[in-house]
């Protein structure tokens, strides 16, 4: 098994992500997968911490999950979406809702990609050097 994990190639990331997960089990695996493929990471464990991470600090893209306790990802989409549009574009979604029909998530209306939990640490990197890529083009 580790050396089919090995095969895969995966993305060297550069830049700063911020993962915003209530459950802390899942935060530090996702900040783990990230750091080891190069990026330097920072956890929120709710909205409002995300908040004072991002009115403290820069970051090039968001990872969260979208059914934070006490409150949604949609909230803390909104305000990137008023306060840092260029953030917004750099921001996925994770979540345990099996329910949505791929492709019909609210997160998407903001256009974020949206990862179903459980993800694969592939899907992961690749879905956030998609993002990081944007920064390195966009305007």
């Amino acid at each position: 098994m580790q050396n089919g994990a090995k095969s895969l190639k995966s993305p060297k990331l550069c830049g700063s992500i911020l993962v915003v997960e209530d459950d802390p089990d899942i935060r530090s695996l996702t900040i783990s997968i990230l750091e080891r493929a190069g990026a330097s990471v920072a956890g929120a464990s709710s909205a409002a911490e995300a908040i004072g991470c991002l009115d403290s600090g820069h970051f090039d893209a968001v990872v969260l999950d979208w059914n934070l306790a006490g409150d949604t990802g949609g909230a803390l989409l909104a305000r990137l979406r008023d306060h840092n549009p260029e953030l917004l574009r750099r921001s996925a979604v994770v979540t345990g809702d099996v329910l949505s029909i791929p492709g019909q998530h609210e997160a998407e209306a903001y256009g974020c990609p949206v990862l179903a939990k459980p993800f694969r640490p592939q899907q992961l990197l690749s879905t956030v050097a998609a993002m990081l890529a944007v920064t390195a083009v966009g305007p």
